[in-house]
């Protein structure tokens, strides 16, 4: 059942309604942050693995598996900025997943 409000709003009404509740929820939801993370394989050598675990930290990376010997491997779910950051040290070898 439909009831009838007593106002007809007409085409630009009917416009401007609409518009006027889209800004007001837009307004009221706020702003969700959306990053978009990647999976990478970073590859670097025991003597460096300080280095590299002290960014991670640092960053708060989320590291989904790892492997140490004398060539340490992580794979590791960050996002483009970070990978940058990591890409700039020489001393690593990176793979994107």
């Amino acid at each position: 059942m439909r009831y009838f409000g007593g106002k007809k709003l007409g085409i630009q009404g009917l416009i401007n309604a609409y518009k006027t509740c889209a800004i007001e929820t837009l307004k009221a939801s706020g702003k969700i942050i959306y990053k978009e993370l990647n999976n990478y394989i970073v590859t670097c050598d025991f003597k460096n693995i300080h280095t590299l675990e002290t960014f991670i930290k640092k960053e708060n990376i989320k590291i989904n598996d790892k492997t140490i010997s004398n060539t340490c491997e992580y794979n590791i779910t960050t996002t483009y900025s970070n990978f940058k950051k990591i890409k700039q040290m020489r001393y690593l070898i990176i793979t994107k997943q």
